[in-house]
């Protein structure tokens, strides 16, 4: 890895004009090497310094900056061979993983299912237990590393994995903002620790029984370091701008509010009246309230969590967890942050002259352009760009399909493509609207419910046993069992949905785009979209939609419904998103519409030819007529293989045109490949 000037920390400080800012993008390298027995090598690596007087010693002496130890304990890469069944490393993570383990700041964009939580988690843990755990400090006990996600259930997995490797064993404590108890836990090695430290007078290097490493959201974890106070006065800003939110786009919708708003009118009268009624009861009971509460607030006005040994923050599906830096939960994020880097004993003098006790690693499958000016990063900088510019935001053994379907018939549709295709199908995540999944899963459970009735009937009916069991097996083999993932559960069912789906008791999974991100369900095979998304973000929605399934290496095929007025915006996703849509298979699309496949069983089939038109034009055909550019005719010849090219028919250049505009004719069975040979430029029907 070629490296800048101002990483070599033996000659930065003989040299004042060395170059200190810069960002190092780094791209896809299929050259990498992904073995286990790489990372268990020795090398040099840095110190990190937790002080500012280490720094200026490190800056005297930089020959005492430096220790050399392996990447990865031997006691790790066991427990990924044996236990997760990891033969090497993912693409992703071994690139990243030098630059996370020497502590720079990274920004890691890469492909959904391709292995990001351990990307970012494995060298910092395994770099705290290899360097930093033995080091004495006067800090208080807390944890070393901070993970902030998006949602609580996105929070619950990332534990579950990090558990999964280093449970008990290593002595960490990994805990969920929230959920787990965050207070100390009294521990022999602590005790001993700090009877050692009353009798030398020295620092301590345990960390006290208290939490290791703690994962949650943004309010969670404001609320477990800063306190209740500041954290419910966030919580406040929060609700009001979502409030001021409600009330412009309510404006929008002002046909609903008449009624809605008498309602609400009839329900304050009779509130009036219940409060009135009870308001002599009450009385009596509200200054014990108040008191509890005061001092329940009291409590927790500091905060559990201590983030003085906090070493390392990572923003996992950054682009979600922390929003745009103009809105409430942005400006939250940077007082946290600031917060942090008081305790820690960072300074703020300013960037180039900071000294920095942590690093930031903000990873995500979809990065945009205002994660990589976050003001709280470092000028120094790793972006680790595995998704380049116009290559495929999707993984390349994901199948795309898609099948014309009116809104109205949505869930009818769904229901025969999930009940009828359960071969083909195998497991299922669904996503949609709200109310298509309380209506879908009503629908399924009705399917479900029938098909039970109907083998219990054959097996009544049926005279050989032999004919019975094999009628029963046939049957429930297509009885769904269906679980629900959206919005209306409360956390517990959400929770209770995912484990069910992931043991393999529900073969179907219905989710809003509440379980779009970052969620890992195991061995999906397939992801059935039944709405588009509509918005701005929609290209990067329905990435994180269809990266549901085809992880890890895995295949996997996403079917898309749309209708006529969606035939726009889902070729504007495939163009963004560089995927090829196909239709869906006749033997599929049959149980989703047989009325029409009936007819045209009885219809001779004919190869559908389509017209079009590829427009190259000259952008500087005003300003410098004189300059030549490319050609309509040569763009197609340079971009379209031998293979395509003798399925085109009728090529010609169009009259009048001056060479921008290039007719031709080509099967619809090979358009989607012509679409992504030529995403640059304009392709339209002629």
């Amino acid at each position: 890895m070629s490296v800048y000037s101002w990483e070599t920390s033996g000659n930065a400080h003989r040299h004042k004009k060395v170059k200190k800012t810069g960002m190092v993008v780094l791209h896809s390298d299929a050259q990498v090497d992904t073995s286990f027995e790489r990372l268990q090598r020795e090398v040099t690596v840095e110190r990190r310094h937790v002080s500012r007087k280490e720094a200026q010693e490190a800056l005297a002496n930089p020959h005492t900056d430096t220790v050399k130890t392996a990447l990865m304990t031997a006691s790790t890469a066991k427990v990924l061979e044996k236990t997760l069944g990891f033969s090497s490393l993912l693409p992703c993570q071994a690139q990243c993983y030098r630059g996370i383990f020497n502590g720079r700041d990274v920004i890691l964009h890469s492909r959904t299912g391709s292995g990001k939580t351990l990307a970012y988690a494995l060298p910092i843990i395994e770099r705290h237990l290899l360097v930093e755990r033995q080091r004495a400090t006067d800090a208080a006990p807390g944890p070393f590393l901070l993970i902030f996600v998006f949602s609580n259930d996105l929070a619950m997995q990332t534990r579950s994995v990090l558990t999964s490797i280093y449970g008990t064993q290593k002595g960490l404590r990994i805990a969920v903002a929230g959920f787990d108890d965050l207070q100390p836990v009294a521990t022999a090695s602590a005790d001993e620790d700090q009877k050692k430290k009353k009798q030398k007078g020295g620092s301590s290097t345990c960390n006290g029984g208290a939490i290791d490493i703690l994962i949650g959201t943004v309010c969670t974890l404001d609320e477990a370091i800063r306190g209740y106070t500041m954290a419910a006065k966030a919580t406040a800003a929060e609700e009001a701008e979502a409030a001021r939110e409600a009330r412009l786009l309510g404006k929008k919708h002002q046909r609903f509010t008449s009624a809605k708003s008498a309602a609400a009118a009839e329900g304050e009268d009779e509130d009036e009246d219940e409060d009135d009624t009870n308001a002599v009861n009450a009385s009596d009971n509200d200054d014990d309230e108040e008191e509890a509460t005061a001092a329940s607030v009291a409590t927790r006005v500091a905060g559990v969590i201590s983030p003085a040994r906090v070493r390392a923050i990572v923003v996992d599906e950054v682009d979600m967890t922390l929003g745009p830096r103009f809105s409430s939960l942005g400006r939250r994020m940077k007082a946290l942050l600031k917060f942090i880097r008081r305790a820690n004993g960072a300074l703020s003098e300013g960037l180039l002259n900071d000294f920095r006790a942590h690093h930031y690693v903000l990873c995500g499958a979809t990065i945009p352009n205002w994660v990589l000016k976050a003001g709280f990063l470092g000028v120094k900088k790793y972006y680790y760009q595995l998704v380049a510019v116009g290559t495929a935001k999707l993984p390349p053994q994901l199948e795309c399909f898609h099948q014309p379907c009116a809104w109205g018939d949505r869930v009818a549709t769904g229901v025969r493509l999930l009940t009828q295709n359960v071969g083909f199908n195998g497991r299922v995540v669904v996503f949609g609207t709200t109310r298509q999944m309380v209506e879908l899963e009503e629908a399924l459970k009705t399917a479900a419910s029938s098909s039970t009735a109907a083998a219990a009937e054959a097996t009544i009916h049926n005279s050989k046993k032999k004919k019975a069991a094999d009628s029963a097996s046939l049957t429930s083999s297509s009885a769904l069992v269906v679980r629900a993932l959206t919005t209306e559960k409360d956390e517990a069912e959400r929770v209770a949905a995912m484990e069910d789906f992931n043991s393999g008791v529900a073969q179907v999974l219905l989710c809003t785009d509440v379980a779009a991100r970052g969620l890992d369900f195991v061995d999906v095979d397939t992801v059935l979209i039944l709405n588009l998304p509509r918005y701005a973000l929609a290209p990067d929605t329905f990435v994180h939609r269809a990266g549901r399934t085809a992880r890890v290496g895995k295949p996997g095929r996403c079917i898309v419904l749309h209708d006529a007025t969606e035939a726009s915006l889902l070729d504007a996703i495939a163009k963004s998103t560089h995927v090829v849509m196909k239709a869906l298979p006749d033997a599929v699309a049959a149980t989703a519409a047989a009325d029409a496949v009936a007819s045209l069983e009885k219809s001779e089939v004919k190869e559908v030819i389509l017209s079009m038109k590829l427009v190259v034009r000259n952008p500087f055909r005003y300003t410098k007529p004189q300059l030549k550019v490319p050609s309509a005719m040569h763009v197609l010849s340079a971009n379209v293989d031998e293979t395509l090219r003798l399925q085109l028919k009728d090529v010609r250049e169009e009259d009048g045109s001056n060479g921008e505009v290039v007719l031709f004719r080509v099967p619809a069975g090979q358009l989607h490949e012509l679409k992504q040979k030529l995403w640059k430029y304009t392709l339209q029907e002629a």
